[in-house]
């Protein structure tokens, strides 16, 4: 079941870009203030919007996946220009907001993109029933403002607040540390990057969005768009996310940020950033995952007269096992395409991640449909936390719908389990369309 039925639009091929936008500048959460607010803004769609689009933006660029950091002088950045305000998206056509994880891009739904699988002709994410809008986060390095652009604040601006002592003892006695504050780039929030995808909403003037979707931080910043702006999403689909930062997850992004700052290099780390990664792979998969994928080669376990015959790959004591040297690739991948820099930006966003710090953010996502996904083998971010918010939602008169979904490869799953994401989205446009159908039938 499609998430929208079908339209004139469907013989339409669709087109997919990337476009620079400059929005206004504004002060971060956690105090710093953000001079050079860019975003990098995707649009996948078989409307007019690109004609809309292409004709009005100096900076269009391809739409493909990203793979390497992005450095911006400050000359770069001043060429960035605002959008006119006369681009305006035609307000008939559905959207899907698509918001990417920890170390996404803004290409999602195309081919090589992370969920290319679920973009596909007739996919829940196809292009033939809605357009389909995604971004870069705040904080990233692949297109929107973050540590790399010339100019960015760093945590020395932060707002200083005084460290609280608990239970009569100093600060310092409770495992107080000092972090190299000027080597940091400033705190910005899942409410800091939900504020800039809904300046550009307003500045594309789409007042109403379909859907907005996200796994893992994607999830959380959609969590936090919905509650700052509520009557603007029809549904929020969360999925591998959570409404608060528990301290499970705090404790494996400390570990992975201090090997980062202590390596030499820091902050332009190389093997501390390798291991912050080969860190996160242990809570992103998970046990089952492991001894399925990454299982030790059982010929080569033995020696002596039960070993291979020499030189046919016995047992070495020198060897390194199979999930060391998948821990070791994986590190060495992301250091190639990403930047710590902005790994530890974003550490800090989902560190940060408490919606109750707007005091009214359950009553706020009540006002909206919420389809919480949870996957049954996550460690990062466990089911429980998707029982909780849907259940605070739900205790407002919020209408909630619980998924979960089935796989032994963890967190990760959202990004590998096709058929039971699909299988999910079919049942949230089911939901969806039975409350909907409830409304109306209680309205006549």
């Amino acid at each position: 079941m499609s998430l929208f039925p079908a339209t004139e639009y469907l013989s339409m091929m669709p087109r997919a870009f990337a476009f620079d936008v400059r929005l206004k500048a504004f002060e971060l959460e956690g105090g710093a203030f953000l001079e050079h607010h860019i975003v990098r803004a995707a649009l996948v769609t078989a409307h007019d919007d690109d004609e809309r689009v292409i004709s009005r933006v100096t900076s269009l660029l391809p739409l493909v996946p990203a793979t390497a950091p992005h450095r911006r002088t400050k000359a770069d950045l001043e060429n960035i220009g605002e959008l006119p305000e006369s681009l305006r998206l035609e307000g008939a056509i559905p959207t899907i907001v698509v918001v990417h994880a920890l170390t996404g891009d803004a290409a999602a739904t195309v081919p090589g993109g992370y969920w290319e699988q679920l973009g596909r002709p007739g996919g829940p994410l196809s292009a033939e029933h809605a357009r389909i809008l995604s971004f870069n986060l705040l904080g990233s390095c692949y297109g929107s403002a973050g540590p790399l652009d010339a100019g960015f604040p760093t945590r020395a601006m932060d707002r200083e607040v005084s460290p609280v002592a608990t239970d009569g003892m100093t600060a310092s006695q409770k495992g107080e540390f000092l972090l190299p504050d000027a080597s940091l780039p400033a705190t910005v929030t899942t409410f800091d990057q939900a504020k800039s995808l809904l300046m550009l909403l307003d500045a594309l003037h789409i007042e109403r969005v379909q859907m907005i979707v996200g796994g893992s931080l994607g999830g959380m910043v959609a969590l936090a768009a919905t509650v700052l702006d509520p009557a603007r999403f029809a549904t929020v689909v969360p999925l591998a996310a959570t409404h608060e930062a528990s301290p499970w997850l705090a404790a494996w992004n400390h570990i992975a940020r201090a090997a980062m700052i202590a390596d030499p290099a820091f902050p332009e780390s190389e093997r501390g950033f390798e291991i912050a990664r080969q860190i996160g792979m242990l809570s992103y998969r998970s046990e089952a995952d492991f001894d399925l994928l990454q299982a030790h080669d059982r010929s080569s376990l033995f020696s002596g007269p039960a070993a291979p015959q020499s030189g046919s790959g016995g047992w070495s004591p020198r060897s390194p096992s199979r999930i060391a040297r998948y821990l070791e690739h994986q590190g060495r991948k992301l250091r190639t395409r990403f930047h710590p820099s902005a790994h530890l930006c974003l550490l800090a966003s989902m560190d940060h991640h408490h919606l109750e710090r707007r005091g009214e953010a359950f009553d706020e996502l009540a006002k909206t449909y919420v389809a919480g996904v949870a996957i049954d083998s996550d460690v990062l971010y466990t089911p429980i936390q998707t029982d909780r918010y849907l259940a605070m939602i739900e205790e407002r008169g919020g209408c909630v719908l619980h998924e979960t979904l089935s796989s032994i490869h963890g967190h990760d799953a959202f990004l590998i389990e096709w058929e039971g994401l699909e299988r999910i989205f079919a049942k949230i446009a089911e939901w969806r369309s039975e409350r909907e159908a409830d409304v109306r039938g209680k309205t006549k």
